[in-house]
């Protein structure tokens, strides 16, 4: 991501509170890639690709 490593746990600390509030158990210091990747990227799910690698 290009930050630094205390902003990396920043960011993962924010969405766990986020995930915590919404009444969803969670682990310190962890949080899942799908979660992850639809709050910071912005969408619902990737486009699968396809078995050589591409949309």
């Amino acid at each position: 991501m290009s930050v630094s490593e205390s902003k990396s746990y920043a960011i993962v600390r924010d969405l766990n509170k986020e995930l915590s509030d919404k009444g969803y158990m969670v682990i310190p210091g962890r949080v899942s890639r799908k979660y992850f990747e639809e709050r910071f990227y912005g969408v619902d799910s990737f486009e699968k690709e396809d078995e050589d690698g591409s949309l």
